[in-house]
């Protein structure tokens, strides 16, 4: 990838101010005249009251509290062209939180900036924190360019040595990592990262890997730029020989819990302490703890991006995250135009109607989405149950294609989803080049005939006196499906689906509770089914986040022991997979070592036809379009942005060119 360096106007001037005094030197230069130290003070008093830059910044250049913006930008600052306008500096982003543990929203809006970042309309990698890099015709060597003179938010410098030391010091560091995540690695063998000078480091895999620009671009990709050295140390052992003494003082027990509590880590764990140094837009300046109401993110005097009229970005002063206990709360706010950009937790089809009505009231305004999901609502059997008889019946193929007839999706559509959505299984959509229509449409018809056929065909056909059929033990077959509070669709949808599996004979609960509960019962395989929304719809989701396909993730809920095996196969509650889930996962092992898109998709359509053959998860319907809530005056937000998490919304659309016209 090659990219054109482009310097601020205040850079190009400094150059060329020095290339016109080295001319007059070798000519021989008149002494200096009043007129010209006058001349002399007024461009140094015009780059110290830079118009390119927020006005409080102009201020504190001029009373020598902030270095001038040309030397806080690096040499190249990344050159963002505007959706619709240049802004105008001020202004508060208004947002909200379930609470202080709900940071992947920060994650999203404030915090996407990374090696390399998607395109705006997701058909690709673009530069970022890397101006560029180079990749070895076998892929397994990619060279990455950083921006000289790029600055942490405290002003010290960002340089490749920074991500060296994430990896030789966390990554590799057992007590902090006990597992290589897989995109770090190959095989069971870990990358090797080099910084070969100040802005130029060399990523190298043992064997070819094709995918790690997307990666990079993706959720994985957060850590490998968040860790300033210079600070994160004083929290590490190898680095601190205090550092055991220094996390007992603070109330825990070793220093890891110490180092991991500062930094989590992972894509949504940097919002902890306020004094972390950051390449964001906005850096946090109040952090979620135990007497805060809210999170705040203020503007970062050393961001090194700039409108194409170089004027310094972000636009807004802030992004204020205020805490809330409910999503009905989130969506009063918005309703009273308190909230400037909200879509997370307040954008369900049942409220879209309110928030139309009230778009003059409120001054708000609907922005539109592109749905990148593969289903409203994709149901999960735990199918490496600890239960040998929920195992066994979870498992029968025949139970589930059974359960997929019993359910009117149409039904469903009309009455939760407000007329919008297709009967659909958890597939790519038709634009998709992933799209498989026998893994979208079959068993989607609603047929209580066909679904009592395959429910006889698993020999559970003995009944009790209520109706519901008696499982291989004897007892009748009754579970639960784990739902969570923040999903109200999908409890609609499953008060009604428990209805119409009690007419073939098979008894479900709905289990509404809290998403950490339903994590920790995942991790634990303490569940029967859970629901959730399914992604990889469109776009490069398809291929980073193949969950509802292939056991390769955390959120396989239908395999997920089966996912342990694929990370760690000595994992405790691993369980080796069948031979068709282990075909499935060497195949996606070769896909992100091919760096042949053609031959990627080709390969993914070997995983899609076998997830088809064996029926893993079971979906409702296509997702309907998604929407957002802004202020009628917010700018440039783009139109049709994704909504995805491996994009992720709306980071990519890039927020710091965001502006409130007020």
């Amino acid at each position: 990838m090659t990219v054109t360096r482009r310097l601020s106007r205040s850079t190009l001037w400094l150059a060329l101010t020095a290339i016109l005094m080295l001319a007059l030197a070798a000519c021989g230069a008149p002494a200096e005249t009043a007129d010209d130290a006058m001349a002399a003070d007024d461009a140094m008093d015009a780059d110290m009251a830079s118009p390119n830059q927020a006005p409080e910044f102009q201020e504190m250049v001029n009373n020598g509290s902030l270095p001038p913006l040309s030397e806080r930008l690096p040499s190249d600052p990344l050159v963002v062209e505007v959706v619709d306008s240049i802004g105008q500096y001020g202004g508060v982003w208004r947002a909200g939180l379930r609470g202080g543990s709900d940071n992947a929203w920060i994650y999203r809006t404030v915090a996407y900036d990374q090696m390399l970042s998607w395109n705006r309309d997701w058909s690709g990698v673009r530069p970022n924190v890397a101006s560029g890099f180079d990749v070895s015709d076998d892929a397994t060597t990619y060279t990455f360019h950083l921006r000289p003179g790029m600055k942490w938010s405290d002003g010290e410098p960002y340089t490749a040595h920074d991500i060296a030391w994430w990896f030789d010091n966390v990554i590799l560091n057992e007590e902090l990592t006990p597992v290589v995540p897989g995109w770090l690695k190959s095989g069971d063998e870990p990358a090797a990262l080099t910084a070969v000078d100040d802005y130029t480091l060399e990523w190298k895999y043992p064997e070819p890997n094709g995918v790690l620009p997307l990666r990079l671009a993706a959720p994985p990709g957060p850590s490998a730029v968040s860790y300033p050295a210079h600070y994160v140390q004083q929290f590490h052992a190898d680095f601190n020989e205090d550092a055991g003494a220094d996390a007992t003082d603070n109330g825990f027990e070793d220093w890891t819990l110490w180092f991991q509590n500062r930094i989590p880590g992972g894509c949504c764990g940097y919002y902890n302490d306020a004094d972390l140094p950051v390449i964001w837009a906005w850096d946090i300046s109040t952090a979620a703890g135990e007497n805060t109401t809210f999170v705040r993110a203020d503007r970062n005097p050393y961001y090194w991006k700039v409108d194409t009229e170089g004027n310094q970005l972000p636009y807004l002063d802030a992004v204020v995250f205020n805490f809330s206990s409910d999503p009905e709360t989130l969506v009063l706010q918005a309703l009273a135009g308190e909230i400037d950009y909200q879509e997370r937790h307040i954008n369900a089809l049942s409220n879209k109607a309110a928030f139309f009505d009230a778009q003059e009231s409120a001054g708000i305004t609907l922005t539109n989405g592109l749905a990148s999901g593969s289903n409203v609502m994709e149901i999960s059997f735990n199918q490496t149950h600890p239960d040998p008889v929920k195992d066994e019946i979870f498992a029968n193929r025949d139970f589930r294609i059974g359960l997929s007839y019993a359910i009117d999706r149409q039904e469903l559509i009309d009455l939760v989803l407000v007329g919008q959505g297709t009967p659909w299984q958890t597939a790519p959509m038709p634009s998709s080049p992933y799209y498989n229509e026998r893994l979208a449409t079959q068993y989607t018809e609603y047929n209580v005939d066909k679904a009592n056929e395959h429910l006889d065909a698993t020999g559970w056909t003995d009944r009790d006196s209520d109706g519901i059929r008696l499982g291989p033990d004897g007892n009748p077959i009754s579970f639960t499906i784990d739902v969570i509070t923040v999903a109200p669709q999908h409890i609609d949808m499953l008060a009604l689906v428990a209805n119409y599996w009690a007419e073939v004979g098979i008894k479900m609960t709905p289990n509404v509770l809290d998403r950490s509960l339903g994590q920790q019962r995942l991790e634990v395989l303490d569940f029967d089914a859970q629901t959730w929304g399914g992604p990889g719809g469109i776009g490069y989701s398809t291929l980073l986040d193949p969950r509802n396909w292939a056991a390769m993730h955390g959120h396989s809920r239908w395999g997920y022991a089966w996912y342990r095996w694929y990370v760690n196969p000595d994992d405790e509650i691993a369980e080796v997979p069948p031979e068709s889930i282990q075909q499935q996962l060497a195949i996606y092992d070769t896909i992100q070592a091919t760096p042949d898109p053609d031959e990627q998709i080709r390969l993914m359509e070997e995983i899609l036809n076998i997830a088809a053959d064996n029926f893993y998860s079971m979906g409702i319907a296509t997702p309907a379009p998604p929407y957002g809530v802004a202020n009628k005056n917010m700018r440039n937000i783009m139109d049709n942005m994704p909504f995805a998490w491996q994009y992720p919304t709306p980071g990519p659309a890039d927020t710091h060119q965001w502006w409130l016209d007020e």
